[in-house]
């Protein structure tokens, strides 16, 4: 069992460096790990195949990407990282490397195939081609996600790396025997923006790997292609890894006790940035995001009463930085966190809020991603509300379903961003936010405690543990779902009901 510090680690205040040397190997799914291989009912008779794309490195000349000697894995809490990315260099001691292992879901995801019993090593044999591209991904995030200098060329070359070594895959027999519909690719990050090789990216995407099925972390990476009605069928909307601390851990170990309701100090939490308000798209074109929304939701309730602590982080703002684990052990003592979107639908603050136990407060439109939409219950472990005077962060009619003729043109075209779970009918309509909050004041202790007994059924299903188990978690969630998505035949536009539809127009508003 993978532990933070395993027993025997330290001694009179020294590091066993032998313990930690097992923990590493652990972690990185070495030969001398000695663990029974875990299995899923839902892969039963299935073998998966993991296919690295640095296999293709030496015949489209781009550098080795190597697990064992590129990516180390941080021994305080067992996440993988890039020792030179200036993310991890310039960001020591506030967090690093937790920003880019919010991404490391891929890379989770091969530990846990690895040790199960429907991995295998012949290609030949197995059902399910798993891509596995993240060495070169990580390089690439660490590259153009950073507080360091953004050259150009180095900002673009981990991109240019990965994007050689998928196309020498679709070009292998094992992709041509039944056009790639067997092949599994997993990117964990909504803005694959890197120089040239974002217009490639995306037409492997949408086009090349259309049969595939995708993993991915919001629904607009997919919905902006053109076959999106073919693919969404094989769609996976998976969770970020929740920030590594003594609060949430994404691996084994995880431990942290539920705080109980009468201990909880605060009320209702967020801390966010809330700037910029839009980007400017290639053509000119302004895309809104949704941190106008939050920092309207900062005015509004952040200074209303003592026991409400929704703040913007921003400097300009008048906000400032909180350290990592302060942030998780505030809500680990908060009844309800808000849940909103920011630049783009999708936050790994998400799963961070289920890890810590807050109850989950999705507020709208627009609304944040809502991962494993069909495996979490989230009517049973948050609430939602849909805000329906919303014109101090969106003053245009927002959709509130996936329109069937029309694709948005970016992730970050926020009038997509609808429930990705069906929860319709759990929607609380209100005006507006201090009215939200009057309701969630008002709710009986008894209701509160029913969505923290449901929050501690759920909340492992965000967490990356690389054993599978008969409890589910991020990891076997996905294989699950890999296993029964993977050959499943396009069914075309689904019949979708609206959420507008489930809070009518002549229905009273909640009082102010």
């Amino acid at each position: 069992m993978l532990r933070v510090q395993p027993r025997g680690a330290r001694n009179n205040g020294k590091i066993n460096l032998s313990s930690v040397l097992s923990l590493l190997l652990l972690a990185l799914g070495a030969d001398g790990a000695k663990s029974a291989p875990g299995k899923l009912e839902a892969c039963a008779g299935k073998k998966i195949y993991i296919m690295d794309i640095g296999i293709f490195a030496k015949e489209t000349g781009v550098p080795p990407c190597n697990l064992a000697t590129d990516i180390k894995i941080d021994p305080m809490n067992g996440i993988p990282f890039l020792p030179g990315a200036w993310q991890v260099k310039h960001v020591e001691g506030k967090g690093a490397p937790i920003a880019i292992a919010a991404h490391s879901g891929p890379w989770h995801l091969r530990q846990t195939i690895r040790g199960s019993v429907h991995h295998t090593t012949d290609m030949e044999e197995a059902d399910i081609i798993y891509v596995y591209d993240h060495c070169y991904y990580m390089r690439w995030l660490g590259q153009v996600h950073s507080n360091g200098p953004k050259d150009q060329k180095e900002a673009s070359e981990g991109g240019e790396w990965m994007m050689k070594g998928l196309q020498a895959l679709v070009k292998t027999d094992r992709w041509k025997k039944n056009d790639g519909s067997d092949f599994v690719f997993f990117d964990p990050h909504p803005g694959f923006t890197d120089g040239t090789s974002d217009k490639e990216f995306k037409t492997l995407m949408c086009h090349t790997s259309k049969k595939s099925m995708h993993i991915v972390v919001e629904r607009g990476q997919i919905n902006i292609c053109p076959d999106y009605w073919e693919m969404h069928d094989k769609l996976v909307i998976a969770p970020y890894v929740a920030g590594s601390s003594d609060v949430a851990k994404p691996l084994l170990g995880f431990k942290t006790a539920i705080t109980p309701i009468k201990e909880r100090k605060t009320l209702l939490y967020l801390t966010a940035s809330c700037l910029p308000y839009a980007y400017e798209n290639w053509n000119q074109t302004k895309i809104k995001g949704g941190k106008q929304f939050r920092h309207a939701v900062q005015l509004m309730l952040g200074n209303l009463t003592p026991d409400v602590d929704v703040k913007c982080v921003d400097p300009t703002l008048g906000g400032h930085y909180t350290p990592f684990p302060q942030v998780l052990e505030i809500m680990q003592t908060a009844t309800f966190c808000l849940v909103l979107p920011g630049d783009s639908a999708s936050s790994r603050r998400t799963s961070e809020i289920f890890m810590s136990g807050c109850i989950p407060v999705f507020i709208g439109p627009p609304y944040a991603t809502m991962p494993f939409g069909d495996a979490v219950d989230y009517k049973a472990a948050a609430y939602f509300f849909n805000i329906t005077d919303h014109k101090f962060w969106f003053d245009s009619e927002l959709l509130w379903e996936n329109p069937k003729d029309v694709r948005p043109y970016h992730v970050q075209t926020a009038w997509y961003w609808f429930p990705d779970a069906t929860v319709n009918d759990a929607m609380i309509k209100v005006k507006s936010l201090p009215a939200m909050l009057k309701y969630l004041r008002n709710i009986p202790e008894a209701d509160l405690q029913k969505k923290i007994d449901a929050l501690a059924k759920e909340r492992l299903k965000f967490a990356y543990r690389h054993k599978l188990s008969k409890t589910p978690t991020a990891s076997s969630v996905i294989m699950s779902e890999m296993c029964t998505k993977y050959n499943v035949k396009p069914t075309g536009a689904p019949k979708q009901a609206s959420a507008a539809a489930a809070v009518p127009d002549d229905e009273e508003d909640e009082e102010e």
